[in-house]
């Protein structure tokens, strides 16, 4: 027997939902994620299935039609992501937990996860170097109207990732004195500053590419102020954290379970998942998507599909390519000793090496797949 078991309910499934149905076929062009996109008008039809399959926790991200400077449209009633709330628990009632993304970054034109400081945006010195200065306490008041839109349209957790100080405190605060002391946290609390985003933001934002977001997001190299983060988001009233990315981060991971009584929320980002889907083509004998918005998100060149030389002091190793032998590996995620052969495998080892790490929940795009792909013989404890 194993020692360690996932749940279905230890998975959160994140879903990106287009405002714009252009927009929305447009971003399927690149191949990644595509089970977590849907068109507001489809909404339903993928609530359904996910209901169907036992799936409970959602993740709602939304992408408009249109964006302004500040992202005003983030808090509007009528918006995307307050529809689709409002539509999930018309339909599903509390089927589904919703958790409810709290940032600008989708919603404004810089793709910044605040509102760009008056004395930057007319500076151009400033603008022309790397640094970016956001205006903390104006980014506030937007969270917090975006967080208010939200629990009157229903959700059940609001889930500020745009990193800002005191963001917790401010919305704790706020949602308890407009009735929604119900209304659950969940903080992103150790968002580190990272390119494995590049795939989410280039389906989701104005403008594709790497933005520099260190003035505000952690540091992979300072641990310290990354478990200080985590702590004071506890005590300002997060009930529940958030760590991301997570291959890179396990160690952390580890320490925060031990030291913390709320449940460790880990997300398995874009970028993550991009590199092991190539890997899984890699095993399948396919090529990589070449597609613009496939080299966008740091797909692999085609080339490499057929061969990878690996250059040695001794000479040069090659991996010729070719399908994965089927093996009886032993699914971890199930309650019992269920067999799963192929790729999908180690997909299912990697999703327990972050429960085995610490995670209580886990945010993933895989999970569909697997349901979807394995349902005969994946088999999730319930």
């Amino acid at each position: 027997m194993n020692s360690l078991d996932c749940k279905l309910d230890d998975f959160i499934f994140p879903i990106f939902v287009y405002e714009g149905e252009n927009a929305y076929k447009q971003s399927l062009a690149s191949g990644y994620m595509n089970q977590s996109k849907v068109y507001y008008k489809n909404l339903t039809d993928l609530l359904e299935r996910l209901h169907l399959l036992g799936v409970t926790q959602i993740l709602l991200f939304g992408v408009p039609k249109t964006r302004n400077r500040n992202g005003s449209k983030s808090s509007f009633k009528q918006g995307v992501i307050q529809s689709s709330i409002r539509r999930v628990k018309e339909n599903f009632g509390n089927n589904f937990l919703v958790l409810s993304d709290v940032c600008l970054c989708q919603y404004n034109t810089s793709g910044h996860c605040g509102i760009i400081s008056d004395s930057y945006s007319n500076n151009q010195a400033k603008k022309n170097s790397l640094e970016i200065e956001i205006d903390n306490d104006k980014t506030l008041y937007y969270l917090g109207k975006v967080s208010l839109s939200l629990c009157e349209s229903g959700t059940d957790f609001v889930a500020p990732s745009a990193m800002m100080d005191g963001q917790v405190l401010y919305l704790r605060k706020l949602l308890n004195n407009h009735g929604f002391r119900h209304v659950k946290i969940l903080s992103y609390s150790a968002k580190h500053n990272s390119c494995l985003y590049s795939p989410f933001r280039n389906n989701n934002y104005l403008k594709p590419g790497f933005i520099e977001k260190s003035s505000y997001q952690s540091s992979i190299y300072n641990e310290r102020e990354s478990l200080r983060e985590i702590l004071l988001d506890i005590k300002e009233g997060s009930d529940w954290i958030m760590i991301k990315p997570s291959l890179w981060y396990m160690d952390i991971i580890r320490r925060v379970k031990a030291i913390v009584n709320v449940p460790v929320v880990v997300q398995n980002v874009s970028g993550e998942y991009a590199m092991m889907s190539n890997i899984l083509n890699l095993m399948r004998g396919k090529n990589f998507p070449k597609t613009s918005d496939d080299a966008r998100n740091g797909a692999i060149s085609e080339d490499l599909t057929h061969r990878l030389d690996f250059k040695l002091n001794s000479g040069s190793i090659s991996v010729k390519q070719k399908q994965k032998q089927k093996q009886n590996l032993t699914l971890s995620i199930s309650s019992k000793e269920s067999k799963i052969t192929d790729d999908y495998a180690e997909v299912c080892n990697f999703l327990t090496s972050l429960k085995r790490a610490g995670a209580d929940k886990i945010i993933t795009y895989f999970l569909l797949d697997l349901l979807d792909e394995k349902s005969d013989q994946v088999k999730f404890k319930m």
